[in-house]
This record gives structure tokens, sequence and C-alpha cells, in this order.
């Protein structure tokens, strides 16, 4: 299955099969400067919103492929260290594979 995954922040959009979801994180992944201030719990977020668009099984036998673009907090482009999170957030969520669209 492939996911479009928009971050935005403390907000994640998933779109999968003509269908799109807003997940919101239990506890704040962003900071004032970074999109991904923490880590783990934007991993949670993720792995929540695929869970509910039925993207992952219980036993992570399916594995999506994602497609990540950052929304906000990317003016002058990315970091290699925020594209290096972004792409570990989606591997870390489950992932099979893992793009990043810096537009």
């Amino acid at each position: 299955m492939e996911v479009t995954v928009e971050i935005f922040i403390n907000k994640m959009t998933l779109s999968a099969n003509g269908s799109s979801k807003s997940i919101f994180p239990e506890a704040n992944f962003s900071s004032n400067r970074l999109l991904v201030g923490s880590y783990l719990n934007a991993v949670d977020c993720l792995e929540k919103g695929l869970k509910e668009i039925g993207a992952t099984s219980l036993f992570r036998f399916r594995k999506p492929t994602l497609q990540i673009t950052p929304r906000e907090l990317i003016d002058g482009g990315l970091s290699e260290v925020e594209t290096r999170v972004l792409l570990e957030l989606g591997y870390g969520a489950g992932a099979k594979k893992v793009f990043l669209n810096e537009r």
C-alpha cells in the first residue's frame, strides 16, 4: 500500500486509496525550531495514523511505502539532519520504503 504523509506542526495527514485522515499526537512532536523535535512522539503519531487507515497489520506483515512531505518549518530547504530524521521516522513506523518530497 502506498501512503502519502504530510507533516505539519503537531499534525500529520495521511492519504491512501482515495481517503485522507488527519492525526494529532498524544504528546507534541514539534518544537519552536524543528518540525520533528521529539522523534518518539512523531513515530507514535505516524504508527497510530497508519493503523487507522489500515496500512499496517497487527503483526506487521503488511508494510506500506511512504511518501513523506514536510509542510511547515522548511524555509531554505531541509538540512541533512532533518532529511535523515524524516526518513528514519517512516522506517521507525514500519514502512517498507520511504521517499521524501521536499517541495
